[in-house]
């Protein structure tokens, strides 16, 4: 009987490790910058206001997108979003506010397709290869770095950097858990 009970104790403490350990990795792994010259960053979108004006995430996504385009690390920028419950789309307000900060128009593509991760791997990845292009920076919060790296490898972009936008909240918190169940799911979706 004490042995089932040492066994079961081991069993618990080990379930409550797991969730423990994931969540230090998705945290570890999204500070991780390892980005590099590569043909395009690509931004993933997150709230515009109703007013039009840009979450303070995605502003943190794009200032980071904008810093490594000035740096040359990137040669354009692929800015991906859809039209939210606001009615603005995402995209097209990305390039504009991009615009605004010198990054010429013809070095932002707005795709405005993106209404998730999933979507934005498979849109990237037909521009990538419509163009003939081998390597993007994925452009987001650190605890969704790991979920799209992942999505972008399943769609068979190899060749995917990371840099993470320098934006926290409280938030966040519900975001790591949040990401974790996502991070589950997409490793069992399948993609086509």
């Amino acid at each position: 009987m004490r042995n089932i009970v040492k066994i079961l104790k081991i069993l618990i403490v080990s379930m409550l490790s797991l969730p423990i350990i994931a969540i230090i990795f998705l945290i570890t792994d999204g500070h991780l910058d390892n980005y590099k010259k590569s043909d395009a960053g690509v931004v993933l979108g997150n709230k515009v206001n109703s007013d039009g004006t840009l979450s303070p995430r995605l502003k943190g996504r794009l200032t980071k997108a904008y810093e490594l385009y000035k740096n040359q690390v990137i040669e354009r920028i692929i800015v991906s979003g859809a039209i939210g419950i606001e009615g603005i789309d995402e995209a097209l307000t990305m390039k504009k506010y991009l615009n605004k900060w010198g990054v010429p128009e013809n070095r932002i593509i707005a795709d405005s397709n993106g209404t998730n991760t999933y979507a934005t791997a498979k849109n990237v990845k037909e521009y990538m290869d419509s163009n003939n292009w081998d390597s993007v920076v994925i452009i987001t919060q650190y605890h969704h770095i790991s979920r799209t790296r992942l999505a972008f490898h399943r769609f068979g972009i190899k060749n995917a950097t990371c840099a993470h936008a320098d934006y926290y909240e409280i938030r966040d918190i519900f975001a790591i858990f949040r990401e974790l169940a996502a991070c589950c799911y997409y490793l069992i979706r399948d993609y086509q």
